[in-house]
């Protein structure tokens, strides 16, 4: 029979001994690195959520400025100039453009122009915009303007009015 000696003996408790605790350390980390990693997820989706609301609410403040400029007296009389400076007071402070623009894309009125920038990017109008304009008189749009392709610098919308013939 083998005789085994004492240090063998020794090491074989230690064995016995370290392995469940190591094993339950393992399964602790485990376990705190998942909870920690469904903690981070829920963090992310209410600062996503957080973040949403804000845009909404920064959304709607515009379509609220150009719905109360597309009910303004000025462009209903085609004062354009008294049309400019009131569209210039609203977003006066602010990093945002207003340009009106009518159904063939010619620009009548920008506030960018007031301060030295060039004129938005206009998109072409599609045919349910077109639509739009021609039941309702006054289309608002968003369009995206920076001094390079996929560089969003400020945000700007265009207003487009109906020509009266």
């Amino acid at each position: 029979m083998l005789r085994r000696s004492a240090r063998a003996h020794l090491l074989g408790l230690i064995a016995a001994a370290v392995m469940p605790v190591s094993l339950f350390a393992a399964y602790l980390l485990v376990q705190y690195a998942l909870q920690q990693q469904t903690r981070f997820e829920q963090d992310a989706l209410q600062t996503a959520r957080q973040v949403s609301l804000v845009v909404e609410a920064e959304l709607v403040n515009l379509q609220t400025i150009l719905d109360g400029l597309s009910k303004s007296a000025t462009l209903a009389n085609g004062d354009l100039k008294l049309f400019h400076d009131e569209a210039g007071r609203l977003v006066q402070g602010m990093d945002q453009v207003i340009a009106l623009n009518d159904a063939d894309h010619n620009q009548l009125a920008t506030t960018d122009i007031a301060r030295g920038g060039n004129s938005p990017l206009v998109e072409p109008t599609t045919a349910e915009d077109s639509e739009k304009l021609k039941s309702t008189g006054v289309l608002g749009q968003q369009c995206l303007c920076g001094p390079a392709v996929g560089q969003l610098s400020r945000c700007c919308y265009k207003a487009s009015a109906r020509t009266q013939e």
